[in-house]
């Protein structure tokens, strides 16, 4: 599954490493790639709806949309 999201604004370094940090626990996770002004995170599964909350609440910390 791909989720494009659109690009988070970070404080500092060590506030990107937690959002990516929090992106590789999400369930069925498998990489994130940065393409042009996104990011595409591509999951092994579905995100269920806790998984889709999680994201939602991850999106919203650092400004960020995501689509499916």
């Amino acid at each position: 599954m791909l989720i494009k999201i659109s690009s988070p604004v970070f404080k500092c370094a060590d506030d990107e490493n937690i959002f990516f940090s929090r992106l590789a626990a999400l369930p069925g996770y498998s990489h994130v790639i940065q393409k042009g002004p996104e990011l595409q995170l591509y999951l092994k599964d579905e995100l269920d709806s806790e998984a889709s909350k999680t994201l939602q609440e991850i999106c919203d910390t650092w400004g960020a949309t995501y689509k499916q």
